[in-house]
């Protein structure tokens, strides 16, 4: 059984943990999102020793505000060890399970609430000043307009946009619902269609509840016969603030569904319609009634395009009523590859190890930008496998046969589940050698000075000292009892896991590899609820 470990324990570091684990282009991206690191547009002229610097100015500020108790650190800190501060960092830019704040800024304020508050404000194109700077008119009334479009009190806005799916139900009441059509121009495409009267009937099926809107439409913007439309109302249309608004809100959401790797500017070119078409490929995909482009998204004229948002708002905010359903993705993913040929689960596990290689060669270098601007990941994790679930059953098929229709989507999901995969070999490896003896603790000054601990579950754990001053024993204990701390988290994990694990280790057969690395997943975000994280 031992060796059996030893296995197990070797295969998932050469699989999972052979990357530098900086994950420096995360890093810049959300510091830069967050005004530590300026100019986002200039990325050749970030370092690797700025990111550094630009996160130690982060904790400073996180630890001398009042934003998360020391009880939630400590907590970051048992589960994540060294890469605590940069999941840390994440919680400050979640926009699905985000941060809440008691009070709206008072002009002057400049802390790290309105560095992420102006984050929020500008994710949304409604403030394009700095992140960093001072909380003033500028940002008083971006959120009074973000207050406006989904008919919400200030300081209630402010909290809504930390989770942006509950914010665009909120938009939906408000505006969605007068505003259900969206005009845009963009390069022609020819897997658009032409406007037909297919397009009006779909939308009037939308706006079923809401008949006085679309009979406005009828009487303003279609004309009869179902052949053309008002193209001066269309104009009208597409100058108006909550046209640009609402066309970007769903930028974002496709860039939180995973299906949009672009630039988050409010501007549909062809990245942006090639989501929006994929999206409503993938839709079609499932077991209901299938919507065809035609009705959705059309060309008018030369390069104007009619856009039926209202049926996407709709569906956000159906989204938003339903519960997490992360467990559930992966669980749907996992009786996949159970009930997949060993061709197909070998098929899974190179390809599923194919696209973590690409995600780790990215981790470790600073971020490209492209047009000029920095293209953000979406770390979010409730949204994202909502969003995701629909497809579910979709998701084994697509990453064995490399489906290029949904590359980039397979490519984000596989980039999320390998974001718990990562922490959970790491604690499942340190809770094995903790339990076998194997894992120790060093701290080495130099060449006189160090400390060795070796931790073992069956007596206390060994000491060793070189010779040390007070300021490296005061640092060893430090990181003894982060390891203790952390020790636990990773123990908790292996006892849900052992299920999985009795029957890898005993089996007389070779591991299902692929099928065991998912229930580690689903172990890992299992425990990680029951510490009550705010990110997980």
């Amino acid at each position: 059984m031992i060796s059996e470990l030893d296995h197990i324990i070797q295969k998932a570091e050469v699989s999972y943990l052979n990357d530098s684990g900086d994950n420096l282009r995360l890093k810049a991206q959300m510091l830069i999102d967050l005004g530590y690191l300026e100019k986002a547009f200039l990325m050749n002229a970030v370092s690797e020793s700025q990111v550094h610097s630009a996160m130690i100015e982060f904790r400073i500020d996180l630890d001398g505000e009042i934003i998360l108790s020391k009880a939630d650190i400590s907590a970051y800190e048992k589960v994540y060890g060294t890469g605590a501060n940069a999941k840390l960092l994440e919680k400050m830019v979640d926009v699905d399970e985000g941060l809440q704040f008691g009070n709206v800024p008072a002009f002057g304020d400049q802390n790290l609430q309105t560095r992420i508050l102006h984050y929020r404000l500008n994710l949304l194109g409604l403030y394009d000043g700095r992140v960093a700077a001072a909380w003033s008119a500028l940002s008083y009334t971006a959120l009074e307009k973000a207050a406006i479009f989904a008919g919400q009190l200030k300081q209630r806005t402010m909290n809504l946009l930390a989770d942006l799916e509950a914010y665009t139900a909120a938009v939906l009441k408000k505006t969605g619902y007068k505003n259900p059509l969206l005009v845009f121009e963009s390069d022609p495409h020819d897997k658009i269609p032409e406007y037909t009267g297919a397009f009006k009937r779909h939308l009037k099926q939308n706006l079923e509840k809401h008949k006085n809107v679309f009979d406005a439409l009828d009487d303003t913007l279609f004309f009869r016969r179902d052949k053309k439309v008002n193209m001066s109302y269309l104009y009208t249309l597409k100058q108006s603030e909550t046209n640009r608004f609402l066309l970007r809100l769903i930028q974002v959401h496709q860039w939180m569904a995973g299906v949009y790797d672009g630039v988050l500017d409010g501007e549909y070119g062809a990245v942006t319609l090639e989501s929006l078409l994929d999206v409503i490929s993938h839709y079609n995909d499932e077991d209901r009634e299938h919507v065809k482009t035609d009705k959705l998204l059309v060309r008018i004229a030369g390069n104007m395009y009619l856009f039926n948002a209202v049926h996407f708002l709709i569906s956000y905010s159906h989204e938003n009523l339903s519960a997490d359903r992360t467990l559930d993705t992966l669980q749907v993913l996992s009786e996949s590859v159970s009930g997949a040929n060993p061709d197909d689960q070998q098929l899974f596990e190179q390809n599923f190890q194919s696209e973590v290689a690409l995600i780790n060669s990215g981790e470790s270098s600073i971020p490209e930008s492209r047009n000029g601007f920095l293209p953000r990941l979406f770390t979010g994790v409730k949204t994202f496998f909502k969003k995701l679930f629909r497809l579910a059953k979709k998701l084994f098929k697509w990453i064995v046969e490399q489906a290029q229709k949904a590359i980039q989507f397979v490519r984000n999901v596989v980039r999320m589940i390998y974001s718990f995969l990562k922490e959970a070999v790491i604690h499942f490896i340190n809770g094995v050698k903790f339990l076998l003896g194997k894992l120790p603790v060093n701290s080495i000054k130099n060449r006189q000075q160090g400390l060795f601990t070796q931790f073992d579950i069956d007596k206390d754990a060994v000491n060793i000292a070189l010779r040390a001053d007070e300021g490296l024993i005061m640092e060893h204990i430090r990181r003894v009892n982060q390891t203790v701390g952390s020790m636990q988290f990773s123990l908790q994990f292996i006892v849900f896991l052992f299920t999985s694990l009795k029957s890898a280790v005993l089996a007389p057969v070779p591991i299902a590899w692929p099928l065991f690395i998912l229930k580690m997943v689903y172990s890992f975000k299992k425990v990680i609820e029951k510490y009550k994280l705010i990110n997980t």
